[in-house]
């Protein structure tokens, strides 16, 4: 059929993919596919004027309306001859190898039995899977050449559990074929649609009184149910650091990276970029050492070739950060439990907000969380923060608002090349706050 198109063309593929890597070899190629570990999988469909044939583990999720179980009389195997015991003495698991039954002991017999049992109950798992895949009629079928059924098999537990459910035995018969089957009927008479008035009468008295039906099922006689209400979608994630506004105001004044990179513009670009990265690596990090010993090893760290900055420049890079952790504004951001790179997602405003704040610290009666700004000069007032700045950090206190709520949040910007840490005002914030958007239900 057109299915074995598919693993035909994808081994066609593989051995295209193969001819253009790797010299044409017959023993190359079978060795490159079979440590390749690919495999085609085909998705099963619905149904379809065809018969599927495969194991009860593929089935899953799948219906028919006619399910055969062809062979239902059988035991799985189970001849593991390796087992695994736990020593008294010290706790460890040991292997046990019995190569033939005529060796075994009571622990091994044991064990056996033990791996035996849970083999069975996943059989049994699996069986429960086989009989719930038919949507109409299941055929339980069997072949027994002249042996006793098993009773932990398939047919067996059907059976008997036809038998306690009171099925009846009946001769049948299609064809050639002949034999014994169980039926399980039940048989439900109609109501008669002349019942005197007065029965009627009497039935509606002693009916129990019901609630009324919620309104969005419907009501008689059309029983048309009601359609729930709009909700509008959310707005995409919003990335307080990167707001959709364009129209933003100016930014402050970028630092030169001439300071620190050579003349061309992309290696400027490619420095200053390097040196954010450097401001927000040892601001992450130092913290968890001892004070003393900060200083020395954020030079020795930016001393290193991969810096790109001389012994004179890290050193003042250097001095110019500790600066920023002996900051006191700064003391309860920089202590043992707070959180650096700490990430936020939620949802304030009607909006889907995701961030990452540069330093967060959770007390018992206020939230701080800072943002490091180590590129661009300090505006001369709080007052003149840009919008950009302002509108990130008033959605990281809104979402931290919802989080703790009847917590103080406390916005601060940390300016790293004065250094310099503003306490952003709380009607500075107000005023850049989340908004719902347009069509957006908050």
């Amino acid at each position: 059929g057109p299915e074995a198109a598919e693993p035909i063309d994808e081994l066609l593929s593989a051995a295209l993919r193969y001819q253009e890597q790797h010299p044409p070899s017959l023993q190359g190629f079978v060795h490159w596919l079979r440590h390749s570990q690919e495999s085609v999988k085909r998705e099963a469909e619905a149904g379809g004027n065809a018969v599927r044939v495969m194991t009860a583990h593929g089935s899953k999720g799948l219906q028919a309306r006619l399910v055969i179980l062809p062979d239902t009389v059988g035991l799985p195997r189970f001849e593991d001859r390796l087992f695994w015991s736990t020593d008294k003495k010290t706790g460890v698991q040991v292997p046990v190898y019995v190569p033939r039954n005529a060796l075994s002991v009571g622990l091994t017999r044991s064990l056996y039995e033990t791996l035996r049992e849970k083999t069975i109950e996943e059989y049994n798992r699996l069986l429960y899977v086989a009989l719930t895949r038919a949507a109409d009629r299941l055929i339980v079928c069997g072949w027994k050449p002249g042996r006793t059924v098993p009773p932990e098999s398939w047919y067996e537990c059907c059976r008997l559990g036809f038998e306690r459910a009171g099925a009846q035995p009946r001769d049948w018969s299609v064809g050639d074929w002949s034999g014994r089957i169980l039926v399980l009927e039940e048989h439900a008479a109609p109501a008669s649609l002349s019942a005197p008035a007065a029965t009627v009468a009497s039935a509606a008295q002693d009916a129990p009184v019901l609630p009324p039906l919620p309104g969005w099922m419907g009501q008689a006689p059309h029983w048309r149910p009601g359609l729930p209400e709009v909700e509008g979608p959310l707005a995409r994630p919003l990335a307080p650091s990167r707001p959709d506004d364009t129209m933003l105001g100016p930014l402050p004044p970028a630092r030169s990276p001439l300071d620190v990179a050579a003349i061309t513009p992309l290696k400027a670009r490619e420095a200053a970029l390097r040196r954010g990265n450097l401001v927000h690596a040892l601001l992450q990090f130092l913290p968890d050492h001892p004070a003393s010993a900060q200083e020395q090893l954020a030079t020795d760290w930016l001393a290193r070739p991969a810096s790109g900055l001389s012994m004179p420049e890290a050193a003042r890079l250097a001095a110019q950060i500790v600066a920023v952790l002996r900051m006191p504004a700064l003391v309860d951001l920089f202590a043992p439990h707070a959180r650096a790179e700490q990430r936020l997602a939620g949802i304030a405003g009607g909006q889907v907000i995701v961030g990452q704040v540069d330093r967060m610290c959770v007390m018992p009666d206020r939230v701080i969380v800072c943002d490091y700004k180590s590129g661009r000069h300090a505006p001369s007032t709080v007052e003149q923060t840009p919008v950009l700045y302002l509108r990130q950090m008033a959605a990281y206190r809104a979402l931290l608002h919802g989080l703790w709520p009847g917590r103080e949040v406390v916005c601060v910007l940390v300016w790293t090349e004065l250094p310099r840490a503003d306490r952003l005002p709380e009607h500075l914030l107000d005023r850049h706050a989340p908004q719902p958007c347009a069509g957006v239900a908050s």
